[in-house]
């Protein structure tokens, strides 16, 4: 088994948050990628690269577009001109949302157009 560069293990960091922000478990995304779940846990986990065509279905199941996946970093959601809005705010399309957790913003479930500062 090779090692993992960084890449691959932030990648697998991120779609562990996103898969707990969207309330799926291990054995959820495992089902429906169809593999065994103990096989998911190595991906996720870092012991194993996740296959290119399984990183692609991982993000149609997420409903998260890959390279916002690949390319999103934590410290834009802690940027001092970022406006942060509470659970109880909605975004300019009215959708009510916890804009300040990084997860939204990664799956495009956020409204970043008129919320940066």
């Amino acid at each position: 088994m090779s090692k993992l560069d960084a890449k691959d293990l932030d990648l697998a960091d991120r779609i562990r948050k996103v898969r707990r922000f969207k309330g799926f478990k291990e054995s959820d995304m495992a089902e429906r990628l169809g593999i065994s779940q103990r096989q998911y846990g190595r991906y996720e986990n870092g012991e194993q690269m996740i296959p290119p065509e399984k990183v692609g279905a991982i993000c149609v199941i997420l409903e998260v577009e890959e390279t916002n996946l690949r390319n999103f970093d934590e410290r834009m959601c802690s940027a001092p001109t970022r406006t942060r809005w509470s659970q109880n705010q909605t975004c300019c399309h009215g959708n009510r949302r916890r804009a300040e957790d990084p997860a939204t913003y990664m799956t495009g479930s956020g409204c970043l157009g008129e919320r940066w500062g």
